[in-house]
């Protein structure tokens, strides 16, 4: 008998967000969030159920700019982005979290 393999992060599963993140996250970090998951289940053909996601502001050269820190335990993967801010900027920890029938955005507070 072979084993079912469960591909997290599926593009056929739904996918929320909770209150929190629709009410602080701009609507353009939450789809480059969402876009770089799928990139890389592309890339490695799966994504661990738990992906994360640090927010911090940083400045260099007298200019502020955003800083997402992409990271999941297996198979391991860490990217830092930096980027042009959208609004004000964003601060904090989001996880997005993959349960085997739907995918849910949740600030790491919310969990």
């Amino acid at each position: 008998m072979s084993e079912k393999k469960v591909y997290c992060f599926g593009l056929e599963k739904k996918r929320y967000q909770t209150q929190g993140i629709n009410n602080r996250m701009p609507m353009e970090y939450r789809m480059i969030m969402w876009m770089w998951i799928d990139e890389l289940v592309k890339e490695y053909g799966n994504a661990d159920y738990l992906q994360v996601f640090n927010f911090s502001i940083g400045t260099e050269n007298g200019r502020q700019y955003q800083y997402i820190e992409h990271i999941q335990e297996a198979p391991e993967y860490k990217e830092v982005y930096r980027m042009e801010l959208i609004d004000e900027g964003v601060e904090g920890k989001v996880f997005v979290i993959d349960d085997g029938e739907q995918c849910t955005m949740l600030w790491a507070e919310e969990y």
